[in-house]
């Protein structure tokens, strides 16, 4: 038999800070409907050195499989306790701040995602004048709906 497709997704993305939480509690709370897929994503380092390939892809594997054990017992206990379906995503790539924001906007973009719930990360001017705000990336170059917890 085959699986019915979600209403809508509500793309989650995920780091390991109390905002995510608070994030994910409000748009369960607020947002989510029954029939609903949450998906968390985080994205993991991707080495680019070629010398010692057998070893990065090794150890990338162990950062993803670390990274999706993380998110599986930090954030989808929320999710159980009110009977919400999840999907854990973890993907490998740069994790400057726009490189993560594109990988957001292009999972929200060919996923149909309804909506991003982002949590708003309390940094100073000058450190995201240095490097950057994921948060600010998606709101001004996703296409699909992207909600900021402050």
């Amino acid at each position: 038999m085959a699986e019915t497709p979600p209403n809508r997704i509500l793309l989650v993305p995920v780091d390991d800070t109390e905002e995510n939480e608070r994030a994910l509690e409000w748009a369960l709370e607020n947002i989510h409907k029954q029939g609903d897929l949450v998906q968390f994503l985080h994205v993991v380092h991707h080495s680019h050195f070629t010398s010692v390939v057998q070893q990065s892809e090794q150890q990338e594997e162990i950062l993803v499989d670390q990274a999706h054990n993380w998110i599986q017992e930090r954030f989808t206990h929320t999710c159980d306790q009110i009977g919400a379906s999840y999907k854990v995503l973890v993907l490998k790539g740069t994790t400057d701040a726009d490189s993560i924001g594109q990988n957001i906007c292009h999972q929200a973009e060919h996923a149909g995602v309804a909506i991003v719930v982002m949590a708003a990360h309390n940094k100073g001017r000058q450190i995201k004048f240095i490097v950057g705000s994921v948060t600010q990336y998606c709101t001004k170059h996703c296409s699909k709906t992207v909600l900021v917890m402050h």
